[in-house]
């Protein structure tokens, strides 16, 4: 069953695509993200935000369930991006990575899972990194005609992406990023990745249980290290104030409004700037 959270569409007149317009979605276990990158100002022109329920239905049927509540999906591209957001993922130093054994390195790090293929890809920040991650067996087939052209990604590949090649090598930036009911954390130290993974949570002590052990992981200070927050998080709620109390540097990430060509006022800018960024 899914579920129409969000909505905001462009000016332009109602079934007025662009060919070249691209579409670009976000899948994970508990929700679809569908934007579109306008062809001729380069800037997300509309957005869609669906809940799913987490089942074992082919990506097909789940796309199916939101095709009737969806005018992004009801065009046709000739180009679609997808980022997978699954934590079944593993980081390899790319001079370390050897193709042949990709499958290895999942299988070291979680039970192994049949029916799926292995796919990595490469992430030229922090000396280079190569992203190995699974889709169940069907996934790359699961796309209707009507998506065009299909170009797979993770989401973990983006995140890594949007730290600043400038990174100060004395300090430790925590990105945090929110989604309903989980969230992901990316941490780089020293000028090194440290991790990048997902947890769920239910109460805000969940969160800060996470985050003072990564904090210690990676022997940061809390007076220090720099926490970038984005995503579903409200700034007036419990759960922020407590991140507050405990961590002295939190900057707030919003999306570059000029990069984007539809009202979104009415919300927090920074809800949407984990899944902006994967356009931008």
């Amino acid at each position: 069953m899914a579920n129409k959270i969000f909505s905001i569409y462009s000016p332009q007149s109602p079934g007025e695509v662009y060919d070249d317009d691209q579409l670009i979605l976000e899948i994970a276990d508990t929700h679809i993200a569908c934007q579109v990158k306008s062809s001729k100002s380069r800037t997300i022109a509309s957005f869609e935000l669906f809940k799913i329920a987490k089942s074992t239905k082919f990506l097909r049927g789940v796309l199916a369930d939101i095709l009737p509540h969806s005018k992004i999906l009801q065009e046709r591209y000739v180009k679609t991006k997808v980022f997978v957001q699954n934590a079944r993922s593993v980081l390899v130093p790319a001079p370390l990575f050897n193709k042949n054994k990709a499958a290895d390195y999942l299988t070291a790090t979680s039970q192994p899972q049949g029916n799926v293929i292995v796919r990595h890809e490469h992430v030229d920040t922090f000396g280079g990194i190569v992203n190995v991650y699974s889709l169940p067996n069907s996934s790359e087939n699961d796309f209707p005609e009507t998506l065009g052209e299909i170009e797979i990604h993770h989401t973990y590949s983006q995140i890594i992406r949007s730290f600043p090649n400038d990174l100060p090598a004395s300090n430790a930036v925590f990105k945090v990023q929110f989604y309903g009911n989980h969230f992901i954390v990316a941490v780089a130290s020293n000028g090194v990745l440290k991790l990048v993974q997902s947890y769920q949570y239910q109460v805000p002590a969940d969160v800060l249980y996470y985050l003072l052990n990564i904090t210690e992981l990676v022997n940061a200070d809390v007076q220090t290290l720099k926490l970038e927050i984005s995503g579903m998080i409200d700034l007036n709620s419990p759960l922020y104030k407590e991140v507050e109390k405990y961590f002295r540097n939190v900057v707030v990430e919003e999306a570059d409004s000029r990069l984007i060509h539809l009202d979104a006022s009415e919300y927090p800018m920074h809800y949407f700037t984990p899944i902006f960024n994967l356009a931008l």
